[in-house]
């Protein structure tokens, strides 16, 4: 490690540069899909917990939340519906037909802080 230190300061050798943590919900302020926040992610870790490694983040473009593996894969989408200023009413589910019937099932039995839940199945989720 000294060797290392030495060669750093010494100009031989380049430290390496860490980028600061990204939050996987940045720019999800102002969607009510991020009021569910906590939820998904409580859905999330019990999935882990199960033996299906699930993460969540907010997509932009689509303006939704995903639930994805750690290779990238988006298992389900959930979009939000409210009205202006209050907690979401409605949150739509949209599954991956590839998901095990036991997540689906998690997923329908889900109450998202009191919202309505609507799961659907999509072929893809590209």
């Amino acid at each position: 490690m000294f060797e290392t230190l030495c060669a750093i300061f010494s100009g031989k050798r380049k430290p390496v540069v860490i980028p600061p943590a990204r939050d996987p919900w940045e720019g999800s302020d102002g969607y009510y899909v991020a009021s569910l926040r906590v939820h998904l992610d409580d859905i999330a870790n019990r999935l882990s917990r199960g033996g299906c490694a699930t993460r969540t983040r907010f997509n932009p473009q689509k303006r939704c939340a995903e639930f994805h593996t750690p290779a990238g894969e988006v298992l389900a989408r959930v979009e939000a519906h409210g009205e202006m200023g209050c907690f979401p009413y409605k949150a739509i589910v949209t599954l991956s037909v590839l998901v095990p019937r036991a997540v689906k099932r998690l997923f329908a039995v889900s109450q998202f802080g009191g919202c309505r839940v609507i799961v659907k199945e999509s072929q893809s989720l590209l």
